[in-house]
């Protein structure tokens, strides 16, 4: 295992004791170079999917709660986005196209949690490399057209970055790219995608190139997309089209919270 430990937690309020659950730990998810998702809620871990040894997974999966701002909008649905492969192990340059793959787990009144398989198809909606428009390098303004289509070389550069959508029917996921140099001895090419999942759908909103080497995954530092580059911290806010509108704090007792805070988005770690 290479990956870090994503978490879930709990958001909600029992209503038989009416006492307040949140941050209570519902479920820690990891990955293996054997391509397993692992689910462990205390008990021994349970295998979430198996994609096999051609879809090795080095990184966390992205862990998305729709309930964290406000407990009672999809309470108890857990999102996972979890990207396969990466460019850090050269023994699987040669292997299939990597793929990213939302999934869901619903957790039961007795803290149950186990995977949604009326989701997508087959409990997954599955992304490929190279199957454009869904995923593309660049498209335009607009996102309506792929410009570039994404090389099948291409490798996921981290665990994807969740952001709430502001009415809280869905989320966007922004991932980075790595493709490399053709002739080997260059600094190859990184490109930022954003999708959106929204009613059970996952669709590209944009695709841009972000750096001409390796850059980091995207966070949001202060209002701002940020990627790091060999020369520093590099802000894309300029060529991202998508809003991004913060989130409210969950409310702590009668609807007033305690402490107002504002969420971009997150990685559980």
């Amino acid at each position: 295992m290479l990956a870090d430990v994503a978490t879930a937690r709990d958001y909600t309020r029992n209503v038989t004791t009416g006492a307040d659950e949140r941050q209570k730990l519902l479920s820690g998810y990891t990955s293996d170079t054997w391509g397993n998702l692992w689910r462990s809620t205390g008990n021994s871990p349970q295998l979430v999917a198996a994609f096999g040894c051609n879809h090795p997974l080095h990184f966390a999966p992205t862990v998305v709660q729709l309930d964290r701002d406000d407990p009672t909008n999809h309470p108890h649905e857990i999102y996972l986005v979890q990207v396969t492969n990466s460019p850090n192990d050269t023994a699987t340059q040669g292997f299939e196209a990597s793929q990213m793959i939302f999934m869901r787990d619903i957790v039961d009144g007795q803290g149950n949690v186990t995977s949604d398989t009326s989701f997508g198809t087959n409990g997954r909606i599955t992304l490929r490399v190279g199957e454009a428009p869904r995923m593309c390098a660049i498209t335009d303004a607009g996102g309506t057209n792929c410009l570039l289509d994404m090389p099948l070389t291409a490798r996921p550069m981290g665990t994807p970055l969740a952001v709430l959508k502001q009415d809280g029917s869905g989320f966007l996921a922004l991932s980075t790219w790595y493709v490399p140099a053709a002739s080997g001895c260059g600094k190859g090419t990184t490109y930022m995608q954003i999708h959106q999942y929204t009613a059970g759908q996952s669709i590209l909103k944009q695709a841009l190139k972000v750096g001409d080497e390796p850059v980091t995954s995207p966070i949001v530092v202060g209002g701002k997309i940020m990627v790091m580059s060999s020369s520093g911290p590099v802000v894309i806010n300029g060529s991202v089209l998508q809003n991004f509108v913060v989130g409210t704090a969950t409310p702590a007792t009668n609807g007033v919270s305690a402490e107002p805070f504002k969420v971009l988005g997150w990685t559980e770690l």
